[in-house]
């Protein structure tokens, strides 16, 4: 209701903003508007103008209606993130040679070598790492 009460003063401004007289000192110095006079191209023009704001105003009813934008359709190996089809790779964690993946940890094993004297003790160490995801 607003828009439309806004368009119409629009329009009544508009139209009504050349029937202003200018005074000035008679004779053919005097302006057209000053006679009281008015040309037709001004009241046709005022009159499409308004028409046209008012029109413009009662079609749009306040909303404006945007076409749906369509998604792109993926490929099976493929995912949609923020609109764009991304390639979806192996998301597996992956260990080190062949260390085993438990419970999301890689255990790795490696013998520690000590020589005291005549005697070499050998003694399997155990350790655990975050495994990698591949890209």
């Amino acid at each position: 209701m607003k828009k439309i009460a806004m368009a119409l003063l629009s329009a009544g401004l508009l139209i009504s903003s050349g029937l202003h007289a200018d005074e000035m000192a008679g004779g053919s110095e005097g302006s057209v508007w000053a006679s009281g006079e008015m040309k037709k191209t001004a009241v046709i023009v005022g009159t499409v103008v308004g028409g046209l704001i008012v029109a413009g105003v009662a079609n749009s009813n306040g909303r404006i209606v945007k076409a749906p934008i369509k998604p792109p359709v993926c490929e099976s190996d493929e995912v949609l993130v923020g609109g764009v089809c991304v390639p979806v790779g192996p998301t597996d964690p992956v260990c080190e040679g062949d260390d085993p993946l438990v419970d999301g940890v890689c255990i790795g094993t490696n013998v520690t070598v000590t020589v005291s004297g005549t005697t070499t003790i050998y003694v399997p160490v155990t350790f655990t790492y975050l495994p990698t995801i591949p890209s």
